[in-house]
């Protein structure tokens, strides 16, 4: 038994070392920069252009990409030629290149910025509200976090749910988000009741 333990931690301690040695290896050779693997894909960075790499370090996406955010629910926002837009894992354009910022996607929304503002769009590339917030978060059990003036949380359908009436506010954890009001901090639910 202890034999069959120790061969086993150091198969394990082995392969640690040998994916840590390999990502070394792909991060030292052709890239300045190596993020996390997201979605099977892991984003490169040389020089100021962007691009992905698969698990074995063949380079799928060329770098191409002036910024790159990692993928999320199939797709990455990339900025090419001035623009933000979605690409596939394939690198085909999955909504069109129209914003001066992206974000990634969460629960089928994403936050896009033309200008000085933010908006909501869903995986369709459907804009769901105006253009207006300073701030916009990724969605969190079915709330996303956003500021004008003041901070509040909308709902998938980009309806203002939780007013803006707070002065700080954190995402959705559990059911509860914490946020501060007239100087106090404490918790509120998904419809914007205080929890005591």
């Amino acid at each position: 038994m202890v034999k069959k333990c120790l061969l086993t931690f150091v198969f394990s301690v082995g392969c640690s070392m040998m994916l840590f040695s390999q990502d070394k290896n792909i991060e030292n050779s052709k890239y300045d920069h190596v993020w996390e693997e997201s979605e099977g894909l892991r984003r490169v960075r040389r020089g100021s252009l962007f691009g992905f790499i698969d698990r074995e370090g063949r380079e799928v996406l060329p770098l191409k990409y002036y910024f790159a955010y990692d993928f999320s629910e199939g797709v990455a926002a990339v900025r090419y030629d001035g623009k933000f837009g979605f690409i596939d894992k394939e690198g085909r354009e999955a909504l069109p290149f129209l914003y001066d910022d992206g974000a990634t996607f969460s629960e089928g929304m994403c936050a896009v910025n033309v200008g000085i503002v933010w908006a909501y769009i869903n995986r369709e590339g459907k804009q769901m509200m105006n253009f207006k917030y300073t701030h916009a978060y990724p969605y969190k059990e079915g709330r996303a976090r956003v500021r004008f003036g003041k901070w509040g949380f909308l709902d998938k359908n980009g309806k203002e749910i939780i007013p803006l009436t707070y002065e700080a506010a954190e995402d959705f954890n559990d059911g509860r988000a914490r946020v501060k009001k007239d100087g106090e901090w404490f918790y509120i639910d998904y419809n914007g009741n205080r929890i005591e």
